[in-house]
């Protein structure tokens, strides 16, 4: 705010009459640059003590002192994997993958600075948000990704006010609206589904994977050949297909192994077999041209929406359904739950770790029931 000078303060303070009926003082603060602040109420009831008040703020260096833009401030790399938010995350506790600093990254670079990446920090107001928020509803967004974009928005303005940029995070109304619910295919679709015949077996075999085991689909494309074993596969790595790199830990940041179906684990290893990449560790789902990277996600989902084509779900209804990869994800847990296999040996299965849950379930001799349900979705093998 630079020093004080004889006569002219670096900031005005007013009255306010409240709702009560009492008087109190706001102060609004002059940056270098000539704009004001907005105010903020020195909850004082006389002009000196006011005063004071606003010069104790200065000198204790509560007081923003430039007025950057949001895309000054954020720039492009706000939500990168190395950077302090999400180092502040990570040393927190908290869960924080590549994958999702990356979307966090499309977000900020696709929404948020086009649209407010000229506005100073200090403009960012409620009415701005609300107007933001409004125009992506009529943009034809979903209620779900809208929060996420505010979500992020609310990260850069946190982060803002930790710096002195701004004073308070100015408050954010989320959309409305239910998120929606995610398709899940019958016993007998899934059956049918993997009884046709695909064009890549190295697609029909990661969503055979999916569907029997409940892994996500960066689990899947992050296995390597170490990862199977006699009965199962060892889950402890995940693939980011949008920042494509390989991450040494799962969603939840938990190891675990998954049992799956005899059909699936023998066309894992004719997949190995097959490998074009002479490296020690490949792939089980490797890109034909690069060893360093899997398959692409695109070609896995793309063969789903084809298989689904061939037996009768065209995409229209696949889309009005909400059917996806993940939905192999939920026909796993239903299929658990259905068959009343107990809800700890799901989680454990699924990875829905929690603090409370039980390790009754840690040997492969207790899964046989869960075998059963696995071997009858491949009658004719894959």
């Amino acid at each position: 705010m630079g020093p004080r000078e004889p006569g002219r303060k670096p900031f005005i303070v007013y009255k306010r009459k409240l709702k009560r009926g009492k008087a109190v003082y706001y102060v609004r603060y002059r940056l270098p640059d000539g704009t004001r602040l907005p105010g903020r109420s020195t909850g004082q009831t006389s002009k000196d003590a006011a005063e004071a008040w606003a010069w104790n703020h200065i000198d204790s260096g509560r007081v923003v002192r430039k007025n950057a833009t949001v895309a000054e401030f954020a720039g492009s790399d706000f939500f990168h994997p190395a950077g302090r938010w999400a180092t502040s995350k990570l040393s927190r506790g908290l869960r924080l993958s590549d994958r999702t600093c990356a979307e966090k990254t499309t977000k900020l670079q696709k929404y948020i600075i086009p649209a407010l990446g000229g506005y100073q920090l200090t403009g960012i107001t409620k009415r701005v948000v609300t107007d933001f928020r409004n125009e992506l509803h009529c943009n034809g967004l979903s209620s779900d990704t809208i929060n996420k974009i505010l979500d992020c928005l609310r990260a850069i303005l946190e982060d803002a006010e930790d710096s002195g940029l701004i004073t308070a995070v100015p408050k954010i109304e989320r959309a409305a609206g239910r998120a929606v619910e995610r398709g899940v295919l019958t016993r007998a679709k899934v059956v049918q589904l993997f009884s046709i015949e695909w064009k890549d077996a190295r697609a029909c075999t990661c969503n055979a994977l999916a569907a029997s085991s409940g892994l996500r689909l960066g689990e899947c494309l992050g296995l390597r050949a170490s990862a199977l074993r006699e009965r199962s596969v060892l889950v402890c790595r995940s693939y980011g297909s949008v920042a494509r790199t390989l991450s040494e830990t799962t969603k939840t940041r938990v190891r675990r192994e998954v049992v799956v179906p005899v059909p699936v684990r023998s066309e894992m290893r004719r997949l190995l077999s097959i490998c074009p990449h002479q490296i020690e560790d490949p792939f089980v789902f490797w890109a034909a041209r690069a060893s360093e990277h899997p398959m692409d996600y695109k070609l896995v989902r793309q063969e789903f929406y084809r298989a689904l084509d061939q037996i009768g779900i065209g995409e229209a209804e696949r889309k009005v359904r909400n059917i996806s990869f993940h939905s192999h994800r939920h026909f796993f847990n239903s299929m658990l739950l259905d068959a009343r296999i107990p809800a700890e040996k799901v989680c454990r299965l699924t990875g829905h770790t929690s603090a409370a849950m039980t390790e009754h379930y840690a040997h492969f001799d207790d899964f046989g029931d869960v075998e059963a349900l696995q071997a009858g979705l491949f009658h004719g093998g894959l």
